[in-house]
């Protein structure tokens, strides 16, 4: 089963990567965090990058003189035999008919 992910990171000059950042209290400054490994960066989902917020993630750019960068990642799943899992149940009419199919496999033999 493959799923796949866009979003959006911030990287630095260095190829670093914001992994945190906060406001330091009483002045008008801020602490930002930086990592190599984009897997453990702060992600911004694209439907709210190009939502209400947009200007304040451009903002956030300049702010800590950084670059946008979309992220288009696949994800391969598959149980630790190397099966591919069985989809996630959603509802409980999915429970149903999933009961279902399988009364029926274990009827016909």
């Amino acid at each position: 089963m493959k799923q796949t992910n866009t979003f959006i990171v911030l990287r630095d000059k260095e190829g670093n990567y914001l992994a945190g950042y906060k406001n330091n209290p009483q002045v008008l400054a801020y602490s930002a965090d930086w990592i190599s490994a984009i897997n453990e960066a702060l992600t911004i989902p694209e439907k709210y990058f190009y939502g209400e917020d947009n200007e304040q993630y451009l903002a956030m750019t300049k702010m800590f003189n950084a670059e946008l960068i979309k992220v288009q990642a696949e994800y391969t799943l598959t149980t630790l035999d190397g099966q591919e899992p069985a989809e996630p149940v959603k509802d409980t009419e999915d429970v149903k008919d999933s009961f279902k199919k399988l009364l029926d496999i274990l009827t016909k033999d």
